[in-house]
């Protein structure tokens, strides 16, 4: 039995070396396919990688498939200029590829010979695996990254890669802040979030984003389950063919009816305060605001101050006339009330940013 296994060993072998594969590598194998004239003949003594641009070419798309290691086989240069070469495409590869920056953590090369020819073994080791350079989604640029954006967001994701072809400088993290703001339902938690590019300059980056949650995913998921069923009833709740103003007294009421408010902060507005009633000046307003948005009604977040205090507020239209409603102060007086900008006695607020009531 010795015998025999020692004699698979040799043949084995022997295949190796009349297949020409002189190298053997604990990583992947990169194959570098020889040149063939037009006769269709291979020129065993011709190569692939003459010039720089060819071995830096070829060391990108190593990177973007997230092989480690890898025998290129160059001719027509010496190897001085072959070291040089090498070391050059490196730097740029780690340093100016989006890719690359983001990626790779190290790239060692030694040039010498493989078989009788000038050959350069690459080892590459990466801060993110194949894998996660696969799944790195691509875009052409900023709007479509905000897209990516939008979902992470819904899906309560914690990290986000985007490869953009033409980066922009957009302020993500005030763009997450607002889009929770205005869609309380679908983001029932705001998160922190941190953003890295690949690299810093350049107009083709890698973005990198991660949100950071209080919550857990699946927590999340079954708050916007509740959230998403409540403002299903309320939109049965308000009387589709009634007035724009009778609506808004209706949205009105089922939150107020809902629960006894208690007048707290919380970091899942939109369901602490349907589902417990808990909630401040500012939850109120984002989610009454969306709920009016529901069914088509104009409606507005106001933040500025009242009596001289931090306070949020809305402003919502009326046969073209626009008019603020200030829900706390509503359920404190125990009715609901539109009210002028002349009647908005003790109340600061920023007022070319909204369109001045009409007369």
């Amino acid at each position: 039995m010795k015998r025999i296994k020692t004699f698979i060993a040799m043949i084995l072998c022997l295949m190796l070396v009349l297949s020409g594969c002189s190298v053997w590598l604990s990583g992947e194998y990169h194959s570098i396919v020889p040149y063939r004239d037009e006769g269709g003949e291979q020129n065993n003594t011709s190569a692939v990688h003459s010039t720089y641009l060819d071995l830096r070419n070829t060391l990108i798309e190593l990177v973007k498939a997230g092989t480690q290691e890898s025998i290129l086989y160059v001719t027509d240069i010496s190897n001085d200029q072959c070291a040089y070469f090498v070391k050059t495409a490196i730097d740029y590869v780690m340093n100016s590829t989006p890719i690359g920056a983001y990626a790779v953590n190290e790239i060692t090369c030694d040039v010498g010979t493989n078989a009788g020819k000038r050959a350069v073994a690459i080892k590459i080791d990466y801060l993110h695996n194949r894998s996660e350079i696969l799944r790195i989604k691509k875009t052409k640029d900023m709007d479509a990254v905000l897209d990516l954006i939008r979902v992470a967001l819904e899906n309560h994701e914690s990290s986000l890669v985007v490869q953009v072809e033409e980066y922009g400088t957009n302020d993500l993290p005030q763009f997450v802040q607002n889009y929770a703001n205005e869609n309380p339902q679908k983001c029932v938690e705001t998160p922190r979030i941190s953003v890295a590019t690949y690299p810093e300059v350049g107009q083709e980056r890698v973005i990198e984003i991660a949100f950071l949650y209080q919550n857990t995913k699946e927590a999340l998921r079954n708050m916007k389950q509740v959230v998403g069923d409540i403002f299903k009833s309320a939109q049965y709740y308000v009387n589709k063919d009634g007035e724009n103003q009778e609506k808004y007294q209706q949205l009105y009421t089922f939150l107020m009816e809902r629960n006894e408010p208690t007048y707290e902060t919380s970091i899942t507005p939109a369901y602490s305060l349907l589902r417990h009633g808990v909630g401040d000046c500012k939850a109120f307003a984002l989610v009454y605001m969306a709920m009016c948005r529901q069914i088509g009604l104009d409606c507005q977040v106001v933040s500025g101050t009242k009596n001289g205090e931090p306070w949020s507020w809305n402003i919502v239209k009326e046969q073209d006339t626009y008019y603020h409603v200030d829900l706390l102060e509503c359920n404190k007086k125990g009715m609901f009330a539109m009210k002028t900008e002349e009647e908005m006695a003790g109340y600061v607020w920023d007022y070319s940013a909204f369109q001045e009531p009409e007369s």
